[in-house]
C-alpha cells in the first residue's frame, strides 16, 4: 500500500482517532447534524470511554464509537457503518438501550437518566426515502405527537449525498462529504471552505503516517477484502447451483444479487 495514501475516515478506529479526542471538531460535527433538524447548538462536552483499542480486528466488545456526554446532560454516541449487516436497526436499538441503561447503577432513581442520541453514519441506504439525514424518535401512531424526549436517533447515509457545489452545500453535507470521499483535491477544497473540516484533515494525514496505525489500517482492508471475496465466491456457487436447475437469470439474479451478465458467464 502506497504510505502517503490518507486513509478512509469511515474506518472505526481512524474516526474516532478524529472526531473522538479534539472537542472543538466534535463540537462543530455534532452541531451541523442538530442544525440540520433545527435542535439546539452545543457548547460544550466531554468524552466518555475513549480509550482506542489496537490489540483486536474481530472482538466484538473493541467497536470503537465515539462516545460524549453534552453541556446538558444528553449522552451521545456515533458509529460509522460501513458494511450492510442484517440486523443493524436491531442493533442500534440495542446501542441506544445500553447507552440509556448505562447511566444509573442499581437502585439508583430513574429521576437521573437523561435523554440519550444514537447517530448512526451508515456507508449503505437503509431508509426508504431520498433524504440523507433522517431522524426518529417516540409518537403517538394516531396523530405523530411526540413522546418520550429522551429517545433520539440519527440516521446519516452517505450513498444519498447530492452533488452539488461546495457553495450550496449546508455544513452537515460538508462533512459528511468528508467522511465519503476525501481524495486530495476535495480535501484542499473543503479545507478552504471550513477551519474545522480543515483541522480535521491535518489530523486524517496525521493518523494516515502513523506506522502502528497504517499497520492496523492494511490489516482491517485484508480483512474487508477476505470477507467481500468470500461472500461473492457464495453468490456465485448459489448461482451455479440455480443455474443448472434452469431457473430464470433474473430470478437467479434476484436471489443471488449477482448481475445477469455475471451469470450468464457460469
Amino acid at each position: 500500500m502506497d504510505n502517503n495514501k490518507i486513509f478512509d475516515p469511515k474506518w472505526d478506529f481512524v474516526f474516532k482517532n478524529i472526531f473522538g479526542k479534539d472537542e472543538q471538531i466534535f463540537i462543530d460535527f455534532i452541531n451541523s447534524i442538530f442544525e440540520d433538524k433545527n435542535e439546539k447548538k452545543v457548547k460544550k462536552i466531554h468524552f466518555e470511554n475513549n480509550e482506542i483499542i489496537k490489540n483486536s480486528l474481530y472482538d466484538k466488545e473493541s467497536r470503537l464509537d465515539v462516545y460524549a456526554i453534552l453541556d446538558d446532560e444528553t449522552h451521545v454516541n456515533i458509529e460509522v457503518q460501513i458494511r450492510d449487516e442484517e440486523g443493524f436497526d436491531k442493533r442500534t436499538l440495542y446501542y441506544w438501550a445500553k447507552l440509556f441503561e448505562g447511566q444509573i447503577e442499581k437502585g439508583d432513581d430513574y429521576l437521573k437518566l437523561q435523554k440519550s442520541i444514537c447517530i448512526n453514519i451508515v456507508n449503505f441506504n437503509i431508509i426508504k426515502n431520498d433524504r440523507c439525514h433522517n431522524i426518529y424518535g417516540v409518537a403517538n401512531l394516531e396523530d405523530n405527537e411526540r413522546f418520550l424526549t429522551d429517545f433520539e436517533v440519527h440516521f446519516l447515509e452517505l450513498p444519498k449525498l447530492k452533488k452539488v457545489s461546495y457553495n450550496e452545500m449546508s455544513k452537515l453535507e460538508k462533512w459528511l462529504l468528508f467522511l465519503k470521499a476525501p481524495t486530495e483535491k476535495i480535501m484542499e477544497e473543503l479545507s478552504m471552505q471550513d477551519p474545522f473540516i480543515g483541522k480535521a484533515m491535518k489530523t486524517l494525514r496525521y493518523v494516515s503516517q502513523d506506522p502502528e496505525t497504517r499497520a492496523l489500517y492494511e490489516a482491517k482492508l485484508k480483512y474487508e477484502l477476505d470477507f467481500n471475496t468470500a461472500i461473492h465466491s457464495k453468490q456465485r456457487q448459489i448461482a451455479r447451483k440455480l443455474k443448472e436447475q434452469k431457473l430464470p437469470l433474473e430470478l437467479i439474479s434476484q436471489a443471488t444479487e449477482l448481475p445477469c451478465e455475471e451469470i450468464e458467464k457460469l
